[in-house]
């Protein structure tokens, strides 16, 4: 897996709120983040999302067959049953794994037409407002169900048609990244780690 952090690039653009004042009448401020998404982020995230959703198991499965196949067939056994495993390899292995392609180029083609290479973010008490090249859209954290902590990234789940926004950590400071998680679970969302 590659490292997409480059040292030299500049921070992102971000506001952090200011506490609240002392009388308690006044919220905090809002966070305001640029995130640039990179193609080899954006195609490590998603196929960590194609294998937690497909499961990993369909190549365990595939090499078993695999192999059954081809002791089969140096043995010289051309029996029925040597075919049927064949058939069940390709059912059970190959169409996955095109399926998987399929779905990969179709999520990253659209992510970056609806994304582009960058979007402005700005998170306060009452929700997410994105600005990307497709428009500006107000999203209230009740919308939100499941956020996913990855290694680098985190993942915001939506309530109505399970879309995802992608949040890289390192244009995330240690506030608001309490903020979101503290949001998520006020509204019954599920935190996976």
């Amino acid at each position: 897996m590659s490292s997409v952090v480059d040292d030299n690039s500049p921070m992102p653009e971000q506001s952090a709120p200011l506490p609240m004042s002392q009388s308690g009448g006044e919220p905090p401020m809002p966070y305001e983040v640029t995130i640039r998404m990179e193609d080899p982020m954006l195609r490590r995230v998603l196929r960590v999302i194609l294998n937690r959703y497909m499961g990993r198991k369909r190549y365990t499965v595939a090499l078993i067959f695999g192999y059954a196949v081809i002791a089969l067939l140096l043995l010289h056994n051309y029996s029925w049953y040597t075919w049927v495993l064949a058939g069940l390899l390709v059912v059970g292995a190959v169409v996955p794994i095109l399926l998987h392609s399929m779905m990969f180029r179709r999520w990253f083609r659209q992510y970056r037409a609806e994304q582009g290479e960058e979007a402005q973010y700005r998170f306060d008490d009452t929700g997410i407002e994105v600005i990307t090249t497709a428009g500006k859209d107000q999203l209230p954290w009740q919308e939100f169900s499941t956020l996913v902590k990855l290694e680098d990234v985190w993942l915001l789940f939506t309530r109505r048609n399970n879309a995802f926004t992608i949040l890289p950590l390192r244009d995330l400071n240690p506030g608001l990244r309490d903020l979101i998680t503290g949001k998520i679970e006020a509204n019954e969302g599920e935190v996976i780690v």
